[in-house]
């Protein structure tokens, strides 16, 4: 974050110190959607929303020629992406019955999720600078994945809950079913 807040003309030190706003902003929006989520007892409508917030902050950084703007876009973008982690999370984990399951469900959602690190040092590349088009993109891209994959889940997930209400059991237990 601070190497693009360098490409919007702040200094190094300017720049550190604003990204941290967006990462407290996060925060607030993540409980908020945790809260939501809880309370609708539906994780995949929270996640598309998310996802959708940070698609509006990644393409509001890209393509806004206010600073200011771009500033608020990876408010939205940060929230939205990092926001969404604990809710993806807890979508696979309400998901899958048994605890061994769960289990390595979550050692290699997280393991997969460290990639993103490996993601972002080959997308956000210097020669981008100060635009970082190809990484927002990419960073789009994944978010557009994203909703695709709860779109199918909950599609399949809808057809097995209604499986279980007509009397077949769900992961071998009689009262298990899956979280939209």
């Amino acid at each position: 974050m601070p190497i693009i807040f360098e490409g919007m003309g702040w200094k190094a030190e300017k720049a550190q110190l604003m990204s941290a706003p967006p990462s407290v902003f996060t925060c607030a929006v993540g409980f908020t959607f945790a809260a939501l989520a809880d309370r609708m007892r539906m994780r995949g409508p929270v996640i598309v929303m998310m996802a959708c917030m940070c698609i509006i902050g990644l393409l509001t950084t890209a393509y806004s020629t206010n600073t200011n703007a771009r500033y608020v876009g990876t408010f939205l973008g940060i929230a939205g992406c990092q926001g969404n982690i604990p809710g993806i999370l807890a979508y696979q984990s309400n998901n899958i019955r048994t605890n061994s399951k769960r289990s390595v469900g979550s050692a290699l959602q997280v393991g997969f999720g460290a990639i993103g690190g490996i993601f972002a040092s080959t997308v956000f590349r210097a020669v981008d600078a100060p635009t970082y088009l190809p990484g927002l993109w990419a960073s789009v891209a994944c978010q557009l994945f994203l909703i695709l994959g709860v779109a199918g889940m909950t599609v399949y997930f809808k057809a097995m809950n209604r499986q279980q209400k007509e009397g077949r059991h769900l992961e071998c237990h009689p009262d298990f079913t899956y979280t939209l």
